[in-house]
């Protein structure tokens, strides 16, 4: 991070040109299916001379770099990183882990949280631009020194999964909105012609500890080593929550974790709400309807539609329904081999991301479960449907220690 916007993805351009090129025909797909017919045809006729940046300047410079050496048009690559958030079906959660041994952490035997995730997109293209970016501060004279890692895709510079020491996030489409469908709209015009940000860019802006205070803003920031002049401490994830629930986002499901605690946010236009665990949570792509905890929840909103052309399934939704549940029904299965072992009733929790039930507090409750073994994690992860046709990735990321622990493709 220490060279400047416009020579970091040079390299990963290079190798990838041709296949970001491939992806160029999403954009009118994208744009037809969250606007309409009608509105796509302004919209991609303005985006022609109007979609020249993003809302990061450090981000708008890298984005540039990378079309001009892959030979694609700047507002083709431009919409990628606006809209690929909401194109995608995902898996994000964390549960109580008992780690194999044999990695060079010192922390392997201990019980922690690890960070699980599988992302599910409708479109092919995009398996043939997966790759793991490592973060490195050249000025710091280390240039082993990795400081955060993302897995996303080449010609993306947000961050739609990611983990530095002390942190691993994840972001989850939400299909449905409480604010009025004009105003979302609004917001979406205003994300893709760089007068708002994308959620992506602030992701990648929490893993890097970048600064959030300007996001709300409807004025462009930086974001890059020139943006802070001097080491910042690490934003914990509760206070991180905090700042990303008031700033004016699409709707989404974000998922962060300390390796100690898992906070699962469900984000609206203007508001959301935040439910922490410190033993198991999963979020796939509904509104849980938590009187029937955890279902669906009953609603008219029109993305819905939107995102079933997108992902290329109309029973996507209940597949995300069924992911949820089979993972969650792994958890409780765990909980009554636990309370058979230990001969007494553990007082273990079903999903943590019940947002309006009450849960106890963690010393009276969490302290006697057991963490699942990793490698049954991994087994948890890549059986359907977990993984599933549309998955792309599944990984599991380890913020103890700033790793990804394991990973596969889909």
């Amino acid at each position: 991070m220490g060279k400047p916007a416009e020579e970091r993805y040079i390299q990963l351009a290079k190798e990838f040109a041709h296949r970001i090129r491939s992806v160029s025909p999403l954009f009118d797909h994208v744009i037809a299916s969250l606007f309409g017919r009608k509105l796509a045809g302004v919209i991609k006729f303005a985006s022609r001379h109007a979609l020249r940046r993003v809302f990061d300047e450090e981000q708008t410079k890298e984005i540039k770099s990378i079309a001009a050496v892959a030979k694609i048009g700047t507002h083709l690559l431009m919409s990628l990183n606006l809209f690929l958030d909401l194109m995608l079906g995902c898996t994000s959660g964390a549960v109580l882990v008992r780690p194999k041994t044999g990695h060079r952490d010192g922390q392997d035997t201990k019980d922690r949280l690890m960070h699980f995730r599988t992302l599910e997109w409708g479109m092919d293209a995009l398996r043939e631009l997966l790759v793991i970016i490592e973060f490195v501060d050249s000025r710091k004279g280390d240039i082993d020194e990795v400081i955060a890692t993302s897995v996303t895709y080449a010609g993306f510079v947000g961050c739609l999964t990611g983990v530095r020491y002390g942190l691993s996030l994840s972001l989850n489409f939400r299909p449905t909105h409480d604010c009025t469908l004009t105003s979302l709209t609004k917001h979406q015009l205003l994300v893709l012609f760089g007068r708002r940000e994308a959620v992506p860019s602030i992701l990648r802006r929490i893993l890097l500890n970048n600064d959030l205070r300007c996001s709300s803003l409807e004025v462009p920031v930086q974001s890059g080593p020139t943006a802070n002049k001097s080491e910042q401490r690490l934003l914990s994830i509760t206070d991180a929550a905090k700042k990303f629930i008031h700033l004016p986002t699409s709707p989404c499901y974000i998922t962060l974790c300390d390796g100690f605690k898992v906070v699962g946010i469900l984000k609206d236009l203007h508001t959301g709400k935040a439910k922490a665990s410190s033993l198991f949570q999963v979020q796939c792509n509904h509104d849980p309807d938590h009187g029937t905890c955890c279902g669906h929840k009953a609603s008219s909103s029109l993305s819905e539609a939107a995102q079933a052309m997108i992902i290329g399934d109309d029973d996507w939704l209940d597949e995300s329904e069924t992911r949820q549940r089979a993972l969650e029904n792994k958890w409780l299965r765990h909980l009554q081999a636990a309370t058979k072992e230990a001969g007494v009733e553990l007082k273990g929790q079903g999903n943590g991301l019940c947002l309006d039930a009450h849960t106890p507090a963690d010393s009276d409750t969490y302290t006697e479960v057991p963490g699942v073994d990793e490698a049954m994690l991994q087994q948890w992860v890549k059986t359907y449907p977990t993984t599933n046709d549309y998955t792309h990735f599944a990984c599991i990321m380890d913020p103890a220690s700033g790793a990804i622990r394991w990973i596969s493709r889909g």
